[in-house]
């Protein structure tokens, strides 16, 4: 007689979000606004949230979520969650997704994700940089440093726009002085490194006289004590826009304009800015609703539900442009 015992070796499987809801229905979004749980219940705690019921009755949920996301404060040093980003698999599809409102179309830059937190109160370390899984790329992306701080003015407190903190969110690419134009994506890697080191080089070309880090900023989530991502985001880019000391080929604010998607030919602008963004070599385009805030508690799976979300607009996410799809997209 043989006894047979099957058994897996793999890591047990545990929906977070439902363990996270048995202490407070609030700890799962919190965690989605900036990934630390320190910072997440120290926010439980705090005067403004401390009263909320850990578990209340479902019509009460969303007044208790509002009020929890009026008092959403970012903390430096800590990476903001992003809204969730949609595909649009064609033009048609993407006009649907934008159901009615007004959006900002802007000009997808062919780079890597930055949030930088600046803190003139430490003068040691004032610029910390997050990437988009929330690392903190800082060192590694040492290079850029000189274009932020010029562009934000730290070195000039008569004409900084800010006090002593901020937090700025853009595009981090590679200008090249001879070409007068944003280089591809892989270019990025002869100038930046991974941890401290350098990879994926080793049969590159060195980097050409004048090509250098460039930084393409889209959005301002905080000014000092000003939580700015509950601003609407026409809003936040015209403030941007007054903050930033734009040097060409350094540090510029990412192009943008307003699409009405209810509008009579909303279809064919969008047709023109897209294919306007491709002649430029950019990567494609993404709209962002224009009078909403940065940050929300609802999310859906595919931007059918409402909520707050961003739409990718690209050749490769187009199911009738098969040619033009990458043959793969890998990290």
């Amino acid at each position: 007689f043989q006894l047979g015992v099957r058994k897996s070796l793999g890591p047990v499987v545990i929906d977070e979000s439902l363990v996270l809801q048995e202490y407070h229905f609030l700890l799962p979004p919190l965690l989605r606004f900036q990934d630390s749980l320190r910072h997440a219940t120290r926010l439980l705690k705090s005067e403004q949230l401390r009263h909320i019921p850990s578990n209340p009755d479902v019509q009460s949920r969303q007044a208790f979520r509002h009020l929890a996301l009026q008092s959403l404060k970012p903390q430096l040093g800590v990476k903001i969650g992003r809204p969730p980003f949609f595909k649009a698999r064609s033009l048609p599809h993407c006009i649907n997704m934008c159901k009615g409102q007004k959006w900002v179309l802007e000009r997808k830059y062919d780079g890597e994700y930055c949030e930088v937190h600046v803190n003139l109160e430490n003068r040691q370390k004032p610029i910390q940089i997050f990437s988009k899984s929330g690392k903190d790329s800082t060192e590694d992306r040492r290079k850029l440093h000189s274009a932020i701080r010029s562009g934000l003015r730290l070195d000039d407190a008569q004409r900084r726009r800010f006090r002593s903190q901020c937090v700025v969110v853009g595009e981090m690419v590679v200008f090249s002085d001879k070409e007068q134009r944003i280089l591809e994506f892989h270019h990025i890697r002869k100038h930046v490194q991974r941890s401290g080191r350098v990879i994926g080089v080793m049969n590159d070309s060195y980097p050409a006289q004048g090509d250098h880090l460039m930084v393409v900023l889209f959005d301002v989530l905080m000014v000092d004590d000003e939580i700015t991502m509950n601003l609407p985001l026409q809003q936040r880019k015209e403030r941007l826009s007054k903050m930033i000391y734009k040097i060409p080929g350094h540090i510029m604010t990412a192009d943008w304009k307003i699409f009405d998607p209810a509008k009579p030919g909303a279809s064919t602008i969008l047709t023109y800015h897209f294919t306007q963004a491709m002649y430029g070599r950019m990567e494609g385009l993404v709209l962002k609703p224009a009078e909403q805030s940065y940050f929300s508690f609802t999310t859906s799976h595919d931007g059918s539900s409402g909520g707050n979300y961003f739409i990718k607009l690209k050749l490769d996410y187009m199911n009738e442009l098969q040619g033009q799809k990458d043959v793969a997209d890998l990290a």
